[in-house]
């Protein structure tokens, strides 16, 4: 039987190793699969002496230009002091090594996630002030004026779904092989129905308005923000990384954090414009990002599952997220 790209990186995850770390006999590598992900990447965790790494595939198809410029990011982070953003260790005189795709190493970051369902102000409070710090450091690295990209992003995905609901188009969910979704992908085709129609109402007032634009994670929920006690120890995985304006940022965070607790959203904002104040225009459109981001992160899942026919080897991952957003659609 021929063996998966997953089996041939796990066999080659040592010689990886070697090129950011020669002469290491003694390594311990553990395969951790996609790690919870969906975009492709492969995760090792690795013991060199008494240090801990995270050595990572990226997906097919990233760029080495796109990686090396968030390598940048990350490094000029760690310089301004930021110690929960994973320290990039070079490769001789790169930072990436190319075998089945791009390669990297970094620390492995210490501490764990919190699940929202639990999450308490302080968490909240400590993720929005590291969340400000980030893009304090980033703010120096590049930036521009113009209208919100994601703004941008959303309008296309309701352009593309309204497309295709004028042509009668519904999910084939008696097709899908794997039915262990079926009840949630239900729900969703349900929900998403109802909201589709406000989206656009929501974006008009937004669309042409300029704003201060700069690198963002663009992903950061609570699985890639990890903790010890309190304490932000980690903001994690930043292939999503890219030019936007950071209430995306805040979006993510607080959506998927707080969710309809706005003492959890006030207590958000005002962690964060401590450190990096924002207008009262951008403050209101944070709760716009959130809610059609919910939305369509809904389509998303919904056109991955029956028009583009992926497959996920975690089915009950896509049943969580999935759900996470359904439920919130329910309580609107």
């Amino acid at each position: 039987m021929t063996p998966s790209r997953a089996e041939i990186l796990d066999r080659f995850a040592p010689h990886m190793l070697a090129h950011f770390l020669p002469a290491n006999p003694g390594a311990q590598i553990a395969p951790l699969g996609n790690h919870g992900g969906f975009s492709g990447a492969r995760i090792w965790h690795c013991r060199v002496g008494d240090e801990t790494y995270c050595l990572r595939t990226w997906p097919q198809g990233v760029p080495g230009w796109h990686v090396e410029y968030i390598h940048s990011l990350m490094r000029k982070a760690r310089a301004a002091g930021l110690d929960f953003v994973p320290r990039v260790l070079p490769c001789g005189d790169r930072t990436t090594v190319f075998f089945d795709g791009l390669c990297e190493l970094t620390s492995w970051q210490p501490g764990e996630p919190c699940s929202p369902t639990s999450v308490a102000e302080p968490r909240v409070r400590a993720a929005c002030t590291a969340l400000a710090r980030l893009h304090l450091a980033w703010s120096l690295e590049w930036s521009d004026v113009g209208p919100c990209p994601a703004i941008a992003r959303r309008r296309e995905v309701h352009e593309y779904w309204t497309a295709i609901l004028s042509k009668a188009w519904e999910p084939p969910f008696s097709a899908r092989i794997d039915d262990r979704l079926a009840d949630i992908t239900h729900r969703a085709w349900r929900r998403f129905l109802a909201r589709l129609a406000e989206i656009p109402k929501l974006l008009a007032p937004w669309t042409d308005r300029v704003f201060d634009l700069q690198a963002c994670h663009c992903d950061p929920w609570h699985a890639h923000i990890l903790f010890i006690g309190d304490t932000v120890s980690g903001i994690i995985d930043y292939g999503s990384v890219k030019q936007d304006h950071v209430a995306v940022d805040l979006a993510r965070l607080l959506g998927d954090c707080a969710r309809e607790n706005q003492s959890l959203w006030d207590a958000g904002f005002d962690a964060y414009c401590r450190v990096r104040p924002l207008s009262l225009d951008e403050q209101a459109l944070v709760p716009v990002l959130d809610r059609t981001g919910v939305v369509l992160g809904v389509a998303n899942w919904l056109k991955w599952l029956y028009r583009d026919g992926r497959v996920f080897e975690n089915c009950e991952e896509v049943a969580r997220r999935l759900t996470a957003l359904v439920e919130r659609m329910e309580t609107w």
